[in-house]
């Protein structure tokens, strides 16, 4: 348990018949004895013994003193219920306070030190020492009931009746509240703002000026005695003296101490007397009590009692109260409590280089000394491990060694991940940040990895390196140098990684084929077997570097991390085309449908399209495809020989997979297992063909030649605007009206004549020895008669015997275009009418004169005309301008009210 007050003997020649004692601020002892006397001794210290030494002696009264009390640099003497003040040099009385022989106690306000509250049967005075004056002032007079106990609790008074519960009243506010306490209780003010009371249930209730809460506390027994000796509470019991804290009562000292008979105390130091001996109870200093309570694990109340006995406005404060936390993580972390370490460290901002030093594998070679104190021996997470303390775990743990390393790492990690963010000079930030990355190699934390090496970190490149290289850490080293400027390095490391594990992986598939060889010799009844199982072995071998949709997956599953690595490395914003054309050819032969992803990334500037492809189509033609179908399709590029060169290569795909006897049946059958690589490229093609604005279209249909890709043809004819060889091709090839219809309609109104014209000169003109299709014919005509001129029809038709089959459409149309002409001459001529009666009304209104005096008013409001703009309208009738307009509003909508009423 922690020692907090130190118990020391005082060698006196002990008076007898002692009543009373008190201590001065000079650590002089005053008795008062039962028959009157006051003695004065001096104490010092002499050899390591403390020694009371008697210096004045004084007769007061030849009765018993009972109490007396240092106040305001003198001394209250209490002796046959008269209060004297006597001075404490010569003990000389200097006033007598309330009236002699009738005071019956009195309590001194322990914050002030300068009021004394003084009881006289039922009266309680309060009184106040005047220093100027040198004397005592009368404030106010209180009613009291008798009471066993009381305290001062700032200006109010606490006290307990005889057979009552515990009572308050207030100086100014002279109104008694009663708190509800009652029973044995103790009484014991602490400052101006909380007072305890004690009960015999070993509960102590603490009240303060905003609350009040209650906490078991363990003591040996009810104390006799309760003094507060800041910061502490001392209970003096028969048996001990204990020691309890005024934060949480938590007892921490407890000493053995029988027979206790006086007690005093000064701010300093406690008095005890007990039959011949005296002693005293001297504070063991702030740091010795915080080092007890680290070195006996108690770290909770070590910091408590830092916070409570240091003043915060010190400069020095958080300084030291950093140190202590720091000083509880060291030894946490001797004890391996990790967790408690890294709080302690993360309250006290301890320097990370302390941290990092503690551990061979990032101790920092050029320190020639650790920054902080507390950890100047030069403390090594390894050598803890290999303590005393350890060596029963290290003999029933095998691996308890290497475990409590990392633990250790991993909470180094946490910690420099929560310091990074700190305002921390250069230095710390540079050896964070490279132990950081050292760390997350380690632990194989990739994503922290990948994004520390990718922001703009400080870390020691040259530490790194070697860090990571005696650690075989291969993969990280290889993103380490990528993100530094060091691509190339990067990029030839993990290239020869992975020629390594292929010529690994012939190797081991050699000596497999050379097993099955002497198996093959070994058992003769499984000749046929096994020789199968050898070719199979062999097509493996050969498989390397294949192509084939097969190999592929095979490839795609067994995607190592070191290619990934390669490919990701690639897809960096590399500006040196001929590195990354070097160093993805081989990637790009064995994994190809992951290493194409390499030229999808955006880069800035982008790779030169041209040179991909050329260097794509060095490796397989497919590669070259991939990357066209993402200019087209992802990247939308509008530089049209890219787009003609992707569709010339979807139709040079279909032609390879397929003849041309087969070609219209694979495209148009629902045979998908037998077609389906066929019909998946022709539809691309399609919509290709469909969405694109800047191929060629000539180029292409030059390429399809003959292939019966009949609807694609039509499409590029179409925009080559050659309308009847698309018409021609939609009537004998593909043969589905709705698509013949899709195509018309397609075209713009005004321009689709000359379109339906064609298409009726498709049907009566067949291609190939193909039959004039006449019903469909006049299925056209009679949907499209409405947009035909009959007269060009005709034309169309000419002279071949098949006019009377067209009879209904020319009657139709004939009938159509008469009415429609005598419908436009009827409309002019009425037209014209109307013209000749407005302008004879007009030439009438005009030949009419009129006279504007003073007796015209106006039609609409009824008053004079006057000098004002006025209107005369068709009926000669005239108006203000202004009235006018409202006159043609009200008419507008007499009209409407007449024409919704009809």
């Amino acid at each position: 348990m922690t020692s907090v007050l130190n118990l020391a003997r005082i060698t006196i020649d002990f008076p007898q018949k002692v009543n009373c004692v008190c201590l001065t601020k000079k650590q002089e002892m005053i008795i008062g004895t039962t028959i009157g006397e006051l003695m004065l001794f001096e104490i010092k210290k002499e050899n390591n013994t403390l020694n009371a030494t008697l210096k004045t002696k004084v007769i007061h009264n030849k009765k018993k003193i009972e109490k007396i009390t240092i106040f305001c640099g003198n001394l209250l003497v209490f002796c046959q219920k008269t209060l004297t003040y006597v001075s404490l040099t010569n003990f000389e009385p200097i006033c007598v306070l309330g009236q002699p022989k009738k005071v019956e106690s009195f309590l001194i306000d322990q914050k002030n030190e300068s009021m004394i509250f003084m009881k006289s049967g039922s009266e309680f005075s309060v009184l106040e020492w005047d220093n100027k004056d040198k004397q005592f002032n009368l404030l106010k007079n209180l009613i009291l009931v008798p009471f066993i106990d009381a305290v001062w609790y700032g200006d109010t008074l606490i006290f307990k009746p005889k057979s009552q519960a515990l009572q308050r009243i207030s100086i100014q506010k002279p109104n008694i509240t009663d708190l509800g306490i009652s029973g044995d209780l103790k009484l014991l003010s602490i400052g101006s703002k909380k007072f305890l009371v004690v009960s015999k249930t070993k509960t102590i209730t603490s009240y303060e000026l905003t609350h009040k809460s209650k906490k078991e506390v363990q003591f040996g027994s009810f104390p006799n005695i309760l003094i507060y000796f800041k910061p502490y509470i001392v209970c003096v019991n028969s048996q001990t003296i204990s020691i309890h804290t005024t934060y949480n009562f938590e007892e921490v000292q407890v000493t053995n101490f029988a027979g206790a008979e006086f007690i005093c105390h000064n701010s300093k130091k406690i008095l005890i007397l007990k039959s011949q001996e005296c002693y005293f109870f001297e504070p063991v200093s702030n740091n010795k009590i915080i080092t007890q309570m680290v070195d006996n694990k108690q770290y909770t109340q070590a910091i408590e009692f830092y916070i409570t006995n240091y003043h915060k406005s010190s400069k020095s404060y958080q300084q030291k109260l950093n140190k202590l936390h720091n000083k509880i993580g060291f030894r946490c972390l001797k004890d391996l409590k990790f967790g408690i370490a890294f709080e302690s460290f993360k309250q006290g901002s301890i320097n990370a280089i302390e941290l990092i030093d503690m551990d061979d594998e990032f101790r920092l070679v050029n320190e020639q000394k650790l920054l902080n104190p507390l950890s100047s021996k030069g403390i090594r997470i390894q050598n803890i491990l290999e303590s005393s303390q350890f060596l029963e775990k290290k003999k029933t743990n095998e691996y308890f060694h290497e475990q409590e390393v990392k633990r250790y790492r991993y909470f180094l990690m946490i910690y420099l991940e929560k310091r990074k963010n700190e305002n921390i000079d250069e230095k710390e930030q540079i050896e964070i940040d490279s132990t950081l990355i050292k760390l997350y190699a380690l632990f194989k934390e990739n994503s922290k990895f990948d994004q520390i090496i990718k922001s703009k970190n400080k870390g020691n490149f040259d530490s790194i390196e070697k860090f990571l290289t005696k650690n075989n850490l291969i993969i990280q080293l290889c993103k380490f140098y990528s993100q530094n400027n060091n691509i190339e390095k990067s990029l030839k490391i993990i290239s020869q990684l992975i020629q390594q594990e292929k010529e690994k992986g012939k190797g081991k598939l050699k000596e497999k084929e050379n097993a099955k060889e002497n198996e093959i010799k070994n058992e003769n009844e499984k000749e046929i077997e096994i020789e199968n199982e050898k070719k199979n072995e062999k097509e493996i071998e050969n498989s390397i570097g294949n192509e084939g949709e097969k190999d592929l997956k095979k490839k795609e599953k067994g995607l190592t991390k070191k290619e990934m690595l390669l490919i990701e490395l690639l897809k960096e914003n590399i500006q040196d085309e001929a590195l990354i054309f070097t160093y993805s050819r081989k990637i790009l032969e064995t994994i190809p449908k992951f290493a194409i992803k390499i030229f999808f990334q955006k880069r800035d500037p982008p790779l030169d399209p041209n040179e991909v492809c050329e260097f794509l189509e060095t490796i397989d033609q497919k590669l070259k495809i991939k990357y066209l179908e993402y200019l087209v399709n992802i990247q939308e590029t509008q530089i049209g020989k890219y787009h003609t060169q992707l569709a010339k290569y979807y139709i040079k795909k279909i032609q390879k997979e397929s003849t041309l006897n087969n070609l219209e049946t694979s495209i148009m059958s629902q045979n998908i297992s037998e077609y389906g690589m066929i019909k998946k490229i022709t539809k691309k093609l399609k919509e290709l063909i469909k969405q694109s604005e800047y191929y060629d279209s000539q180029s292409i249909l030059d390429e399809i030649g003959d292939s019966p890709l009949w609807e694609i043809k039509v499409q590029l004819l179409k925009r080559l605007e050659r309308h009847r060889d698309a018409l021609s091709l939609l009537v004998y090839r593909i043969e589905v009206p709705e698509l013949i219809y899709q195509y018309c309609d397609s075209i713009p109104q005004e321009k689709q004549e000359p379109i339906i014209l064609d298409l009726l000169y498709v049907t009566l003109h067949p291609i190939n020895k193909c039959m004039v299709r006449l019903g469909e014919t006049i299925l056209y005509l009679r949907k499209y008669s409405k947009k035909l001129n009959p007269l060009k029809v005709l034309n169309l038709i000419g002279d071949n015997g098949l006019l009377s089959t067209f009879k209904e459409f020319l009657n139709i149309s004939i009938s159509r275009s008469i009415h429609k002409s005598s419908g436009k001459l009827i409309d002019l001529n009425f037209k014209k009418n109307n013209l000749l009666h407005l302008k004879k009304k007009l030439s009438v209104i005009n030949s009419q004169y009129f006279v504007l005096d003073e007796k015209v008013n106006c039609k609409f409001c009824d008053q004079k005309i006057g000098n004002v703009v006025f209107i005369r309208n068709a009926d000669g009738n005239l108006f203000h301008h202004e009235c006018f307009k409202k006159f043609q509003l009200s008419k507008s909508v007499v009209q409407t009210k007449n024409v919704l009423e009809k």
